[in-house]
């Protein structure tokens, strides 16, 4: 994981080595945050996104991109096996913990290489 700050008209690449529950951002100090097909692998994404929240600014973005479930019977589990998720489970999670939904597309990119559909979700850090 990694951050870039603008300092005198100069990007610098900061390393910070996150844990499985737990990203090492500091407070306070993120605009915007990306989970772009990652999402589906979190087996307990409440201390995460936790986290995540404590670390974005008020206003901050939170943008998740997965592929869509395919078969909507399927357990979380079951769907992470498949690397996929709905947009509504990932939401229901997200939004537990108090980062509103900004917008929603089911099919951001509807032609993937595999087939399949995936979905684009923005939250915002009131």
């Amino acid at each position: 994981m990694w951050i870039r700050a603008r300092c005198e008209s100069r990007w610098n690449v900061r390393i910070i080595y996150g844990e499985v529950d737990n990203p090492n951002l500091p407070a306070g100090a993120v605009d915007a945050v990306l989970v772009a097909n990652t999402y589906h692998e979190l087996a307990q994404p409440d201390p995460i996104l936790r986290a995540l929240r404590a670390s974005m600014r008020s206003g901050a973005r939170l943008v998740v991109v997965e592929r869509a479930a395919g078969d909507s019977g399927r357990s979380r589990a079951e769907s992470a096996a498949y690397h996929e998720m709905s947009a509504s489970a990932a939401a229901t999670d997200i939004t537990r913990q108090g980062i509103e939904e900004v917008s929603r597309e089911e099919r951001f990119i509807d032609r993937s290489p595999d087939g399949a559909a995936w979905w684009l979700v923005v939250f915002r850090r009131p």
